[in-house]
């Protein structure tokens, strides 16, 4: 998607989850050949709750995850549910940097009332970069966490890369038991935009 510079005409995240929904989908049969798994992918999936499931909370109050990619191996098979939140980041726009901690870590991962990572130790964030670098732009993150979480047992730090893709971050969080740990993986696909206005 980046390589190909597909990007949508609307700067906003919902849109390029739509796009790289498309080319998620497209590679599902290649990974289920690969990995001998069924792969499913959507965009816009309600975060039903047990309360909503049985009849006592309404639907369409349930709140969105931007894309989830399920993972099961045969008819039967247990399935693995894989959330992404999505936010746009520029390393100029301090709004944006702001609101991936604040709208997207905190509010959909650390918040029991939305927790997209329920019953799971994992997570995942997609920021779509529309100008600047990752590197810079994830010391600017690491300095909102220090300001909205308990700073640097939080921060973002490097992860493993992939062959031809090395911004891979990942951040842990304490929940409220003493002893949940939740790992958020943080992925930056750059579209780099510097002439567009975010």
């Amino acid at each position: 998607m980046c390589e190909e510079r597909c990007y949508p005409e609307v700067r906003h995240e919902v849109w390029f989850s739509a796009v790289l929904e498309g080319y998620i989908d497209r590679l599902c049969p290649e990974y289920e050949r690969l990995t001998r798994h069924h792969w499913h992918v959507m965009r816009e999936k309600p975060n039903d709750d047990e309360r909503i499931r049985t009849g006592q909370s309404d639907p369409k109050a349930a709140p969105r995850i931007d894309i989830v990619i399920t993972c099961w191996k045969g008819l039967g098979g247990q399935r693995m549910k894989f959330p992404f939140e999505s936010k746009r980041l520029a390393e100029n726009d301090s709004d944006l940097i702001r609101w991936y901690i604040q709208k997207g870590l905190k509010d959909r991962y650390l918040n029991e009332a939305k927790d997209y990572s329920a019953g799971l130790s994992w997570g995942g964030m997609i920021g779509y970069i529309l100008q600047g670098s990752h590197y810079a732009i994830v010391d600017k993150l690491n300095d909102q966490v220090n300001k909205q979480l308990s700073g640097f047992a939080e921060h973002l730090v490097i992860d493993q890369p992939i062959e031809g893709f090395d911004a891979i971050y990942r951040s842990r969080h304490q929940l409220t038991s003493d002893t949940d740990i939740l790992t958020i993986v943080h992925l930056f696909l750059p579209f780099l935009l510097e002439e567009a206005h975010v």
